[in-house]
Formats: structure tokens, C-alpha cells, sequence
């Protein structure tokens, strides 16, 4: 993959300097280095180490060493991590009880510039996903653009007249804690009927269960994940069918919210839950022409993202070598 693209030249730095890119998951963290023309030259992956963020800052220390040799160490100007939880950009810190099971906020990027003795960039690896889609996905062009990622959560990265939009409490783009039905079963946020209670992967197969409950369904067709439902809709399973029609309307629903409040060019549908692939997008269609409001500007596209799982480590380069050269 080449970081090349207009106006991603604009990005390209001098002589032999490295750029590094980490995305930092609950389960794994993506590394990646970029040389002075844009090109990924050197990819790692591992899991997570989380049992503390000391285990963390060890992990990410070894991970661009084992990209970066350590006589090349020095032409590093730039280390971009995307990161879960609640990000303070400027402390350097994040907060992250659900992703990384940290009760505290942890103190991430002024450890790691000591142990590395480069410059390191955090921000909420949603920003630097959107970031990516932005400048290097679908969203290329826009000048205000959305990626909602669903997955075991759902939230929103957003891009308002070219700049990323964090709010003013670096929280901006929880979609998935808007209620869309209040009469639902309540969010793991304490709150009944979320988006994200209805949308997200873990709870379409907690629906279809509910669904099932009343109803012997041959094992060999129990689900055991998201996809597994939606396969089952294309095979014409009537529970599961009714899951995604249900699982679209609400999805539906908070798309057009979005698109009322920012009215953006684009709206890029990723993670987890869109692997889905027709049988998710063909139902939401559907019925975004149901929730369609008069006030919607009718050229709001909703678009399946384009990156996939590169997203996150895409973007953690994209923000190194944008925090390097100041036009973030």
C-alpha cells in the first residue's frame, strides 16, 4: 500500500525518515512503518498484552523495534498510536475500562517517548480510523465525512469542514448511547434501548436468541456469532431474517440522525457487523428510504468503508506524519 494519494503527498517527508503507525485493540496491536515516499515498508502483529499499561508501553516499545532497526531508530520522526477509551491528546493519557480493563486513566505517550527517545502521538484509534477512510478511503474528496464503525460497540469518527471533530471533552461520536427505543432491553451503559444494545455484534446474536427462545432451532443452525445470523437470513431462516429487517431499521434510524445533524457528503459503514456485506447493506437501504426525512439532503451517501482491518494502523500513520508536519 502506497500513502501517496493527493492530498497525502502534501505528507511526504525528506531524505530516509521513518514514520510508525501503531493501532492498539483489545485483542491485538497492528504495527506499521512508512518510509519518506508513503510507502508501508514493515508490518508486525500481536496480541494485546493488557494485564497493565506498563505491559502495554513494554509491548509498543518492542513492536517498533522490531520494525525499526535500532541503528535506523534516529530516522524515526514521527510514532502515531490509535488507542481505545477516552484519549487526552494533550496529556497523553487514556482511559479505558471496557477495551483494556484499566480502572484508571493511564499515563501512555510520555513513558514511551522515554524509552524510545522519538515523538509520540496518541489519539482514540476511531479518529484515526476516520482519518484513514478519510484521506485514503471513500471519503477522499470530502470535506465532511463519517465512518461508523460497528462491532462489540458502535461510535462515530467525524471529519466537519475538513478537521477532525473530537467535542469538547474528546467524547464526540457516541452514536451508539443515543436511544433509538426506550421500551428495549437496557445498554450495558445503564441506559434501556442504545444503538449500540441493537446493533452492535454481540447483542444481534442476543436478539436472535430472544427470538429463538420460544422456537427449536437445529443446532447445526445456532448462530454463534453476528455473521452467522446474517447468513442464515440469506438462506431464508425466518428468525434470522427478522433480526437483520429489525437490526437495519434500527440502524436506519440513527444513520439519518446523523445525517440531519451534520448533513455530511459521506457515511462510511466498518467494522465487525458490515463483513455482513449485501445482506446487511441491501436491508439498510431499505430502510433508510423508510427513515428518510424531508430535512435530509438526499446526496448523503452511505457507503460500506474501504480499508477493512488497515484502517486503524492506516490512520495511526496518517496522524504521525500529520502531528509531524502541524496541518492536523
Amino acid at each position: 500500500m502506497t500513502l501517496g494519494k493527493v492530498p497525502l503527498a502534501n505528507l511526504r517527508a525528506k531524505g530516509d525518515s521513518l514514520t510508525v503507525g501503531i493501532d492498539v485493540g483489545g485483542t491485538k496491536v497492528a504495527g506499521a512503518v512508512m518510509d519518506s515516499e508513503g510507502h508501508i515498508i514493515k508490518r508486525v502483529r500481536q496480541s494485546t498484552q493488557k494485564e497493565s499499561p506498563d505491559a502495554l508501553i513494554r509491548q509498543i516499545a518492542e513492536v517498533v523495534r522490531c520494525m525499526v532497526p535500532a541503528e535506523r531508530l534516529a530516522s524515526v520522526i514521527s510514532i502515531g498510536i490509535g488507542l481505545p477509551g477516552q484519549v487526552d491528546v494533550e496529556a497523553g493519557t487514556t482511559y479505558s475500562p471496557t477495551n483494556l480493563g484499566w480502572p484508571e486513566t493511564s499515563i501512555i505517550r510520555a513513558p514511551l517517548e522515554e524509552v524510545l527517545g522519538r515523538p509520540v502521538h496518541i489519539d482514540n484509534d476511531l479518529n484515526t480510523a476516520v482519518l484513514a477512510e478519510w484521506l485514503q478511503g471513500v471519503g477522499m474528496g470530502c470535506h465532511n465525512f463519517c465512518y461508523m464503525t460497528i462491532g462489540t460497540g458502535l461510535a462515530v469518527g467525524m471529519i466537519i469542514d475538513g478537521k477532525l471533530y473530537r467535542g469538547a471533552h474528546s467524547v464526540a461520536g457516541e452514536l451508539g448511547h443515543v436511544v433509538v427505543d426506550p421500551y428495549e432491553e437496557y445498554c450495558s451503559c445503564g441506559i434501556r434501548g442504545c444503538l449500540e444494545s441493537l446493533v452492535s455484534g454481540p447483542n444481534i446474536l442476543r436478539r436472535f436468541h430472544r427470538e429463538a427462545k420460544q422456537v427449536e432451532t437445529p443446532e447445526q443452525e445456532a448462530p454463534q456469532g453476528s455473521e452467522d445470523i446474517f447468513a442464515l437470513a440469506s438462506k431464508g431462516h425466518p428468525i434470522a431474517a427478522k433480526v437483520v429487517r429489525d437490526t437495519a431499521r434500527y440502524l436506519a434510524i440513527g444513520i439519518n440522525t446523523l445525517a440531519a445533524l451534520l448533513d455530511p457528503e459521506v457515511i462510511a459503514i466498518g467494522g465487525g457487523v458490515s463483513d455482513a456485506g449485501a445482506p446487511l447493506f441491501e436491508a439498510l437501504d431499505c430502510h433508510l428510504l423508510l427513515w428518510e426525512s424531508a430535512v435530509v439532503d438526499k446526496n448523503v451517501r452511505v457507503l460500506p468503508a474501504s480499508l477493512g482491518s488497515d484502517a486503524g494502523v492506516v490512520g495511526a500513520l496518517i496522524m504521525a506524519a500529520m502531528r509531524h508536519d502541524k496541518l492536523e
